[in-house]
């Protein structure tokens, strides 16, 4: 469901800094849903989940809590909406007390429902194509052609990437290898909610970050193991059934510690893919790991890490001789990618005879009648550096970065579109197509009156260290000990005229200047932050009273010289000569955008 436009929705009295917007956690439709697991490793194994009081498991299927997603760095744990015993996972029962870093020989490494969108060839326009949707682990550090941050490579500098979710930015028509043009990726979901090192802030899932790169477990963090939209409606077993694979027990060379050995345990291996046809029935093959390429080093030594399926309906398993043959339903599209560590990394691909990375979404090896050079080898699809992932192809890293989940939706199929364009609000933000002045996360227009520019240090260091206070949505501290907060009350209304602007937090008994901007900037200036750019307008001179609060009394529309469709940023100008924190005797509240109606 795409979040209302918060224009009608919002009403417009004294609102804190926009950080705590609640959206529920379905994509484009109600029956478009987020549902994700989290590996052995992390955190929230073993966390008590926010609706049944489960405790969660590796091989569990999680959604958002109640209130998330959102941008709020207290959300609930996510919810368990299908246990590892209801996807017939049967050492699910012996998994009696989970615990972070603690593996109970049952971890769920991806999961489909087989109505994942298909990748469609030459011929359908770039809308019709929907999103390839992915999440990284904690070892990731994403490639310096990526373009569009919050990414894998400004989150991994502050070790907060590993349960966030990224979507394309636009991919071409494929196959796409080493040498193909980057389309890169921009975030959508953050692990938690909060705003993050690198500055970004994107809905959160109730995961646990930061998470740094470090060997051995406990991680101090979750990772995002397995990733599906739109197949559990409601969180119900689809009526299709579930396709999904486990974990091979080779030993990470990153981590230095063995995978779960989840698929052994189970009687397959981890390059499987299996089918359950009913919530707790039995699972029984769909795909063997030979058939896919994997494998041939002997039994568990690759480890299908992610997967996308389109089913064709067909009983059992039609494999793509070739690309696009899946398209009239003649074959099942299943794509994959394969755990860092696995045999086949750096084994030549049989399509572009390039080295395999932990990154590169994978499909069924070609034979030479096909096209490919018949290794036996699984073919590249998407290279990992298309969609902005560091190789040791392209890179120089060691260790590619390891694609540990992935989906691809339907055309038009956004989670939140506020303005209705196709595309995600978070890209548009990352692509500047459209503002974000508050770092809500939603597109300016989509919003009426907000406050923005805090002195919490989350848009620039006060001058002299004089932060605010976290998430507190007032300007830089002053001599009382903490900052002033400009507000409103009123309407954006040209006709109504009522907007009064209102501040709190001042230094009592002082005079003050309500100012207007018609473009915004973040300039240290005197103790604080002056938000407001060219041209400016002086509105009003007004004095503090003693508990340091004032409003205006003139007419904004009049004043400010304002139209309808004009867009204006106010802040209050006020003095504070009783030994301010920065000695220069005066400071600034924060600000508010009016789009003026």
């Amino acid at each position: 469901m795409n979040h209302p436009n918060l224009r009608a929705a919002r009403a417009p009295r004294l609102a804190p800094l926009a950080g705590l917007a609640t959206l529920v956690a379905t994509c484009g439709t109600a029956h478009a849903q987020l549902a994700f697991s989290i590996d052995w490793k992390g955190q929230s194994n073993g966390r008590i989940d926010s609706v049944q009081g489960l405790r969660t498991t590796e091989s569990d299927i999680l959604m958002p809590g109640p209130g998330a997603p959102a941008i709020n760095p207290f959300l609930p744990a996510p919810q368990v909406v299908l246990t590892g015993q209801e996807l017939g996972i049967q050492d699910y029962v012996n998994c009696t007390n989970p615990q972070p870093g603690v593996e109970c020989g049952i971890e769920l490494d991806c999961f489909s429902g087989g109505i994942d969108a298909q990748f469609l060839p030459v011929g359908f326009a770039s809308v019709e194509r929907g999103k390839l949707w992915f999440s990284t682990d904690e070892w990731a550090v994403g490639s310096i052609a990526s373009t569009a941050p919050p990414d894998v490579r400004t989150q991994a500098a502050v070790a907060d990437s590993s349960a966030d979710i990224w979507c394309d930015l636009g991919l071409p028509i494929g196959p796409l290898g080493p040498g193909a043009a980057v389309s890169g990726h921009s975030g959508v979901f953050d692990g938690n909610g909060a705003r993050s090192g690198s500055g970004h802030v994107n809905y959160g899932l109730g995961l646990i970050e930061v998470n740094p790169p470090l060997p051995g477990v406990p991680n101090l963090g979750d990772n995002i193991d397995a990733l599906d939209i739109g197949t559990l409606v409601n969180g119900t077993f689809p009526a299709g059934g579930l396709y999904y694979s486990l974990d091979s027990a080779f030993i990470d060379p990153l981590e230095g510690v063995a995978n779960s050995g989840s698929a052994a345990a189970a009687g397959f291996v981890g390059g499987d893919v299996v089918f359950q046809a009913t919530q707790g029935g039995g699972t029984t093959f769909y795909a063997s790991a030979l058939l896919l390429g994997l494998d041939a080093a002997g039994p568990d030594t690759d480890d299908l890490d992610a997967l996308i399926l389109a089913e064709n309906g067909v009983g059992g398993f039609q494999p793509s001789a070739v690309a696009y043959d899946w398209v009239g339903g003649a074959t099942d599209m299943l794509l994959f990618s394969v755990r860092r560590g696995s045999a086949v990394v750096g084994a030549p691909d049989s399509r572009f005879g390039a080295p395999i990375e932990p990154g590169d979404i994978l499909t069924m090896p070609l034979s030479i009648p096909n096209g490919g050079n018949g290794n036996g080898n699984p073919s590249i699809f998407i290279a990992a550096e298309v969609i902005g992932l560091a190789t040791a192809r392209t890179d120089g890293v060691l260790f590619g970065d390891d694609l540990s989940a992935m989906d691809k939706t339907k055309p038009r199929e956004t989670c939140y579109d506020c303005n209705n364009n196709g595309v995600e609000d978070s890209v548009d933000i990352a692509l500047g197509h459209s503002n974000d002045k508050n770092l809500d996360g939603i597109p300016d227009e989509c919003q009426d009156i907000f406050a923005f520019c805090p002195g919490d240090g989350t848009q620039g260091a006060c001058p002299c260290g004089n932060e605010s206070g976290l998430n507190g949505g007032a300007g830089c501290e002053n001599s009382t000990g903490g900052g002033a907060t400009l507000g409103w009350t009123g309407t954006s209304s040209v006709t109504s005229d009522d907007l009064s602007l209102t501040v709190t937090g001042a230094r009592g008994g002082q005079p003050g200047l309500f100012v207007q901007g018609a473009t915004t900037t973040g300039i240290p200036f005197k103790d604080g932050f002056f938000c407001l750019g060219n041209p400016t307008e002086r509105l009003e001179v007004a004095f503090t009273d003693p508990a340091g609060a004032v409003a205006s009394s003139v007419s904004i529309v009049t004043e400010g010289n304002v139209s309808m469709g004009d867009e204006r940023f106010y802040q209050f100008w006020y003095r504070d000569p009783v030994v301010s924190p920065c000695g220069t005797g005066s400071n600034f509240t924060s600000a508010i955008r009016v789009p003026w109606n």
